[in-house]
């Protein structure tokens, strides 16, 4: 690096919960570079920058005009058009900020836990495996819902569908579920996060949603209000996906489904998560969150 201070471009075009991944390297690139000008490019279309929001490890976070990841996994569309994209991005990026190093984070060493992955494409031994938010959430907001709703007992969140639909939890086990902790506990409540498209696409799939009483839909929030009613929820239900890590992140015990062939690459991380493999069967979650309960 040139002499004086270091200015290091961070390329992570990944979605959100790569990101939350992303952040205890992150911390550990700042360490290495504590007088360091740090900037992230990421994603246009995903609202990343707010996962990146007052993180005091980074100086700067730019939108890339990529709407989509990157083809990482593809070396014929990769070295014929992404590659060639991210590369004229990186060049008017540098002479605009003068960058003097840059990390392009691919993510394709398999044999890695992810967090382990992005430590090691960015030449960092970390300080911790943990993540950390520093995104300010409408928390008073959230209560207020739960105020106006009178919603009293603990909380369950459940995150359903999945973008690749069929690793999303069958609706027949989800609804099944609700139905077991219904009959044991009139008293819990059960907030479904999805993103609005998410929700469209269950209802083109399934003809319905999950519904009834004490049943709230969470899909027509924006990003950060969505955090803030997950964190206040006591216990988190899904697919592998954003909302597991949201649940690491805020510490909040967990059941993981996951249909994945490699689902060490990127688990749950918190000690108080459980990960079925499967189709998740109602009466294996129920048990399993019995235990977490104790």
């Amino acid at each position: 690096m040139k002499k004086g201070r270091p200015r290091i471009l961070v390329v992570f075009l990944h979605g959100l919960g790569d990101n939350i991944m992303a952040t205890p390297a992150i911390r550990a690139l700042r360490k290495k570079y504590p007088e360091a000008y740090i900037a992230i490019m990421g994603l246009k279309t995903l609202p990343v920058r707010d996962i990146w929001e007052n993180n005091p490890y980074i100086d700067e976070y730019f939108e890339s005009s990529f709407s989509y990841n990157p083809r990482w996994w593809n070396p014929l569309l990769f070295q014929l058009v992404d590659k060639k994209k991210i590369i004229r991005e990186i060049k008017i990026l540098k002479k605009e900020k003068r960058f003097d190093k840059v990390f392009v984070v691919t993510l394709q060493n398999r044999r890695l836990h992810k967090i382990d992955r992005i430590a090691k494409e960015l030449g960092v031994k970390l300080i911790t495996r943990n993540y950390r938010l520093f995104l300010k959430i409408p928390t008073k907001t959230a209560r207020e819902f739960i105020k106006k709703n009178k919603i009293k007992g603990k909380i369950i969140a459940i995150h359903r569908v999945s973008s690749h639909y069929k690793r999303s939890w069958k609706f027949k086990e989800a609804e099944k579920f609700i139905n077991l902790i219904k009959n044991k506990d009139k008293n819990i409540n059960f907030f479904i996060f999805n993103s609005l498209k998410s929700f469209k696409e269950e209802e083109r799939r399934e003809g319905r949603h999950l519904s009834g009483k004490k049943i709230y839909n969470i899909n027509t929030f924006s990003l950060k209000s969505a955090i803030a009613l997950f964190s206040l929820c006591d216990y988190f239900v899904g697919i592998d996906g954003f909302f597991q890590h949201i649940a690491s992140a805020y510490k909040i015990p967990s059941i993981v489904i996951t249909k994945r062939t490699l689902p060490q690459v990127d688990r749950n991380i918190a000690p108080n998560n459980i990960e079925i493999f499967g189709n998740g069967k109602a009466e294996t979650i129920l048990n399993r969150l019995k235990m977490l309960i104790k």
